[in-house]
């Protein structure tokens, strides 16, 4: 159960920090690390190429770590 709870925390982290960022980071982690979308997906739905949503994923990324502290840790306990 406080697993549960734990993952809940930490997608509601996810999500706050995610406010914050560009919309096509926001739009690129999300399908990407959310929704578990192919990189080829996500550039047509992007209209960007596959380069640029990995350059997006990564850039977002590094924002969500840096945007969530301490918490980020979290996200790898989850799996």
């Amino acid at each position: 159960m406080s697993r549960v709870l734990g993952a809940k925390e930490v997608v509601h982290a996810i999500q706050v920090a995610l406010v914050s960022q560009p919309e096509v980071c926001r739009q690129a982690v999300w399908m990407r690390h959310i929704e578990g979308r192919a990189v080829g997906e996500i550039a047509a739905a992007l209209g960007r190429t596959e380069r640029a949503v990995h350059q997006l994923c990564y850039r977002g990324l590094a924002m969500l770590e840096e945007a969530m502290g301490p918490t980020s840790r979290c996200m790898t306990d989850l799996g």
